[in-house]
């Protein structure tokens, strides 16, 4: 699972993701993890940053997802593309979180190709997740493709037909 060896390895190698699928399904079949702390693992996969949240979302944890998502921007403009991955032990962000977020994907939206969020869970808190970040979506008005998915199989399905191609 990613959440384990996230924590155990941060060097380049073929990976499982939370729910039993694979990094190979995404552009390259090998990850970087780029951060473990608590409540944040950030990983990159080609021109795919992955974000596995779980907790509280603060300024420490945010600063880290940006700086890996600008990596994977910087790296792949055009054609960059962003898994967010939310455990239901997630907490929404506080609103000054959620206005940055806003702001940082209409800065990097001229370099995203798409973005797909994994919303784990059911019931209320899932719904409510999902809410939050719909709230997002409406105030950015997306210039490219944005999905919410239930697992992680469902967005590496979407994310070769979004982006055009299968590697």
């Amino acid at each position: 699972m990613f959440k384990q060896q996230a924590r155990e390895h941060s060097h380049s190698r073929p990976v499982g993701l939370p729910d039993g699928s694979s990094v190979g399904e995404l552009p390259t079949g090998t990850m970087q993890v780029l951060s473990v702390v608590e409540g944040l693992a950030t990983a990159k996969a080609g021109r795919t940053c992955i974000l596995l949240w779980r907790g509280v979302v603060n300024d420490a944890r945010f600063r880290l997802q940006r700086d890996a998502m600008e990596q994977v921007v910087a790296g792949h403009p055009g054609d960059a593309v962003i898994l967010c991955i939310i455990e239901p032990t997630s907490e929404p962000p506080p609103q000054a979180l959620r206005e940055a977020a806003s702001a940082l994907l209409n800065q990097l939206a001229p370099r995203l190709r798409c973005v797909a969020y994994v919303i784990e869970g059911s019931g209320f808190r899932a719904a409510m997740i999902r809410g939050v970040l719909s709230s997002i979506e409406l105030v950015r008005r997306s210039a490219y493709p944005a999905r919410y998915f239930a697992t992680v199989a469902d967005a590496s399905a979407w994310i070769p037909v979004e982006t055009g191609r299968r590697s």
